[in-house]
């Protein structure tokens, strides 16, 4: 099967176009300039749509990467600007648009230094030919991965509001039930803010589809993210 034939069947597994996903991949460039709401729902869903679009990007450059299309440092070189713009991107977000703080700005660089160091773990196995799935299996999970950047920065900037309590809520999704699941999670009700697994860290790792419900014990105050 030739590249453009596995792009094609992936585009129509995802029920969109090659135009869909080129306009799509745009929301990159829309974060960077202010396309923010201050609705936690609507920024959800956003960091969402941003989780979808680079993981599509990051897979498609393992298809790629597997078709020959592009050498092993091309395809790293591809992924480190595709970690450092998505997580970037994830932390903006949450900030609504405005500057990082300094605090922020060393949070999202630590998740950008965490997120490369996997990458060149995931480098030395394509040099070694130990890869256990598919350069695109493997590559899509950095795209995934900004999903969980968005709830360490809710969960760091909420606990210097005050709250100090977290539940975690199952939406509307196939969620995982086994190990550190996200149904193990939910059963455990009100938590210290901390005591979760963090989205990220259970079974289904950066696909979570959860929320947390992050609560003011003091004030009765809750958010959900």
């Amino acid at each position: 099967m030739s590249l453009a034939e596995l792009e094609q069947l992936q585009n129509e597994e995802e029920g969109l176009t090659n135009e869909e996903i080129a306009a799509g991949l745009a929301f990159l460039v829309l974060i960077t300039q202010g396309a923010f709401s201050s609705s936690n729902v609507v920024k959800r869903a956003q960091v969402d749509q941003l989780a979808f679009l680079t993981s599509t990007r990051a897979r498609t450059l393992g298809l790629q990467l597997t078709e020959g299309a592009i050498t092993n440092r091309m395809f790293i070189t591809e992924m480190i600007g595709l970690i450092e713009q998505g997580q970037t991107a994830s932390a903006m977000l949450w900030a609504e648009g405005t500057e990082l703080t300094l605090a922020q700005q060393r949070l999202v660089t630590t998740v950008i230094d965490e997120q490369l160091t996997f990458l060149s773990q995931f480098e030395q196995r394509l040099i070694n030919g130990t890869m256990k799935t598919t350069p695109a299996a493997n590559a899509q999970m950095y795209g995934q991965a900004v999903r969980p950047t968005y709830f360490r920065f809710a969960s760091e900037q909420l606990r210097e509001e005050g709250f100090n309590a977290e539940q975690n809520i199952l939406n509307p999704a196939d969620h995982c039930n086994t190990g550190q699941s996200c149904v193990g999670e939910t059963a455990r009700g009100i938590v210290p803010l901390g005591a979760l697994v963090p989205i990220g860290n259970r079974t289904c790792l950066s696909n979570c589809q959860c929320s947390i419900r992050y609560i003011n014990t003091s004030t009765n105050q809750m958010v959900i993210v």
